[in-house]
């Protein structure tokens, strides 16, 4: 009977231990205009699909962001001041990290902010006169020659036509 509970307990502790004995890192690479952190469990793999909230500084209890690390524990944010920022990593199985990164003034001045095109990105019209010349100039002997095919075949159709009424 002893050995049966003795067999049961290390049969727990040596499923559980490896749960238990690691926790969860954040390494975070400020590049403006954002925060990217990566997350992963000690000694282990990264954090895949867990829940991450981040505050911005002195807001409260109001999360600036809600999300999720992808599949290689990382994720990002953009921070809109300069503070300490809480972020709190959670995979919903038991392990939970909560950290703070610092973002500078220096941070928001360090790099220009790259614009990235938004939703209404190409929706501008772009007229004939905003084309290059050489361009303007090929389209317009395209155009002519065009025409001359057409006058062309419309001759023929009507000599073919005068052909065969003789007949």
């Amino acid at each position: 009977m002893m050995n049966g509970v003795i067999f049961l307990t290390s049969l727990v502790i040596g499923i559980a231990g490896p749960g238990l004995e690691h926790g969860i890192e954040v390494d975070f690479v400020k590049r403006a205009p954002s925060v990217i952190a990566t997350c992963s469990y000690t000694g282990s793999g990264p954090v895949k699909n867990a829940e991450v909230l981040v505050y911005s500084p002195g807001e409260g209890d109001d999360e600036y962001q809600k999300g999720g690390t992808d599949v290689n524990g990382v994720f990002a944010f953009v921070p809109d001041a300069p503070g300490q920022w809480k972020i709190v990593v959670d995979d919903g199985h038991g392990h939970r990290k909560e950290t703070a990164v610092t973002v500078t003034e220096e941070f928001f001045l360090s790099e220009e902010t790259a614009q990235v095109p938004g939703e209404d990105a190409g929706t501008g019209k772009i007229g004939f006169t905003d084309l290059p010349l050489w361009l303007r100039a090929i389209w317009g002997l395209t155009l002519i020659f065009g025409i001359a095919c057409l006058l062309y075949l419309l001759k023929v159709k009507k000599l073919i036509q005068s052909g065969n009424d003789r007949a």
